[in-house]
């Protein structure tokens, strides 16, 4: 809530300032952006249409992730230049001297219309002396000077820093180590040349293109201008060059804080992994997984356990070594599990085997717990339940109260997708209990605020129970709990259990809000395990308050998500929708086709709710299509899975449509 409330100032202001002059906001590398920024630029998108500001937003639409602008935004697609258009941005550039002809003829044939390539050579030329003069001024220079311009982009950023002075040139590469971002007091401690020479130094790179003051406080930062010259600078080091400058940058790091440094720890496993200084870039690559799962930057965070991992293969073979990779082998699967991520080989059964054989029951009980988790996810339920119920036997007394609440927690999840709502409840109820008594606002070791998710899950059980009242006054107080610790996995877990609690109770406009959010939420954090429910419940509620087009596009979409990440679990439900959108358009053999296919999937994961509410769908498709034996099969039983898992909506919904068919053989 207090990010909302910033938000919302930040853009209240910007409309404020727009009364007095127009406002340009520059927003660039947009596909790099994450979590609160996304937010921003969303905000910004709705927020400024009617005032008078222009956002200009750059981003490269082949790099996965980052911010997607809603359809109300003009994209502007940036293709390589025409040769035309190359010809005009060497002459403004460079003039009209007839002495340049033929060098510009080589530049724009060689750029193939790319503009970095153009603005690099022109550099380039300036600085080996090819030309001479001023922008829009140029004439053709010495005539010994080097005339070869390489045929990449990655060979004219080598050739430009090659022809540097070496002072300059040594402080570049030495800044390259440190990444794109170079704090100057990090570059102090590995700069090449005396300090006193170094300002100097970096105002002649700035001035030649390679870097750009990023900040100024608390400490002056400089951004390399573009990604790509840092890469290639820091290639331009051997492995035995690169390796003491990471040493040297780690031993500043630990002298700073992280005050002022606010990714001290990230930084420090970075260099400690590349300095080849394995305790502290096992330590530190944990300590930095950590803090970037709580962010729900979970790539980020399984790249730091990987760098762990590896660096434990240098470590001796203690026991407490042992402990650490079974931890990093669980910790990799649970940050890529809301990815929708599988796993390369089966770490949590190397894990099970390596617990095993040091006898740490609690070990064992965790990785058990998690590889259940995936097996739920990927619709091997059965599998799943007996391993989850396996964990918590195994873990006896002797368990933390972490893993407790995370096995009954998982094990009340499955349930539910079984179909089992009286003991889902029941474990449910157990975990939250256990979550709000010891600390309500922790994780205990989930992907998410554990009182969050448990109670996403209950309040879905509650529903298909009839306790519909219930269930929202759960879900609220623990949505309240997931806003209030800001953390995006768990708010969009509770939005969308708290949207299909509104869609059994036919609330649609209710369900709305809380859909659209979380998708919001699941695009800005690339949480692809909610994405195919999410969507598809978004898909069906807009098309029943009236978006019958839209509904249909967003359930389509949903569907070819969940045939993408190989998740079969939302696949009846969304297919049970389709029918039943179907069935209102009068396309009965699509009702038909969905509704059996529905059924079908159901059947084969185990999800008995999903085939009670299939047989439903197919009750009804039938009956509108004349089929009355086919369609009395399907109601009985769909009414005899709801009185065998108490499904009280259901139910309902089976008394109804059977006085609906009396009703009209009366009339007959």
């Amino acid at each position: 809530q207090k990010a909302d409330f910033s938000i919302e100032g930040l853009v209240a202001a910007i409309r404020e300032l727009s009364v007095e002059r127009p406002l340009l906001i520059l927003v660039e590398d947009a596909h790099w952006t994450r979590g609160l920024t996304n937010r921003l630029l969303d905000a910004l998108a709705e927020g400024v249409e009617d005032a008078r500001v222009l956002v200009l937003v750059t981003s490269r639409p082949d790099t996965p992730g980052g911010w997607t602008a809603p359809d109300s935004v003009h994209a502007l697609a940036l293709e390589p230049l025409e040769p035309l258009q190359a010809d005009e941005f060497l002459d403004h550039w460079l003039g009209h001297s007839p002495s340049l002809a033929d060098l510009k003829a080589r530049v724009a044939a060689q750029s193939q219309g790319v503009p970095l390539y153009l603005e690099e050579s022109l550099r380039t030329l300036e600085t080996t002396g090819a030309i001479v003069g001023s922008p829009g001024c140029y004439s053709l220079g010495k005539a010994d000077a080097r005339m070869a311009l390489p045929a990449t982009v990655h060979g004219l950023l080598a050739s430009r820093i090659d022809a540097l002075e070496p002072g300059p040139r040594r402080v570049l590469m030495h800044a390259a180590v440190i990444g794109t971002s170079v704090d100057l007091g990090l570059l102090r401690a590995v700069s090449p040349i005396p300090a006193a020479e170094l300002p100097s130094a970096l105002a002649r790179l700035e001035q030649s293109g390679f870097f750009a003051r990023s900040r100024l406080l608390p400490n002056l930062e400089l951004t390399f201008r573009h990604a790509l010259v840092q890469e290639v600078a820091y290639a331009t080091l051997t492995k035995r060059e690169r390796q003491p400058l990471h040493g040297r940058v780690l031993h500043a790091l630990r002298r700073r804080s992280d005050r002022n440094l606010p990714n001290r720890a990230e930084l420090i496993a970075h260099h400690a992994f590349y300095a080849e200084n394995w305790p502290l870039a096992c330590a530190y690559g944990r300590r930095a997984g950590r803090r970037a799962e709580m962010r729900c930057k979970h790539f980020d965070a399984g790249r730091f356990y990987e760098q762990a991992l590896k660096a434990l293969d240098h470590l001796p073979d203690t026991r407490r070594n042992t402990q650490r990779r079974i931890d990093l082998w669980v910790g990799i699967p649970l940050v890529l599990l809301p990815q929708g991520r599988q796993l390369a080989g089966d770490p949590l059964e190397e894990a099970r085997d390596m617990a095993l054989g040091i006898d740490d029951r609690i070990r064992y009980a965790r990785a058990t717990s998690l590889k259940a988790s995936f097996q739920w996810v990927y619709g091997v339920l059965d599998g799943a339940i007996a391993l989850s119920r396996s964990a918590l036997d195994h873990l006896g007394n002797q368990g933390t109260m972490e893993l407790r609440i995370q096995g009954l927690m998982r094990l009340g999840g499955m349930l539910v997708d079984k179909g089992h709502f009286p003991e889902a409840q029941e474990k449910l109820e157990q975990a939250r209990s256990l979550a709000l008594a010891h600390a309500p606002r922790a994780r205990f070791g989930l992907t998410a605020v554990a009182v969050a998710i448990t109670a996403a899950y209950q309040g879905r059980c509650l529903a298909e129970l009839g306790r519909d009242e219930e269930a929202v006054q759960v879900m609220l107080h623990a949505l309240d709990i997931a806003e209030g610790v800001g953390h995006a996995f768990s708010v969009s877990s509770v939005k969308v259990h708290l949207a299909l609690v509104h869609i059994i109770g036919e609330r649609f406009a209710e369900a709305l809000p809380l859909l659209k959010d979380a998708v919001t939420i699941t695009e800005a954090t690339r949480l692809h395990i909610f994405q195919p429910i999410t969507l598809g419940a978004l898909g069906y509620a807009i098309a029943r308050t009236g978006g019958s087009a839209e509904g249909a596009r967003l359930l389509n979409a949903s569907l070819e998500q969940a045939h993408i990440l190989n998740h079969s679990l939302p696949r009846p439900r969304i297919l049970n929708w389709m029918s039943d959108l179907a069935l209102e358009t009068a396309q009965h053999d699509t009702a038909i086709g969905c509704a059996a296919k529905a059924l079908s999937i159901a059947t084969d994961a185990g999800q008995l709710s999903e085939q009670g509410w299939s047989h439903f769908a197919l009750a009804q498709a039938f009956t509108a299509t004349g089929q009355r034996r086919e369609a009395m099969e399907h109601l009985a039983a769909a009414e005899t899975m709801s009185r065998q898992l108490s499904m009280m909506p259901l139910s309902d919904r089976c008394r109804a449509f059977r006085r609906c068919l009396a009703a009209s053989d009366l009339t007959r």
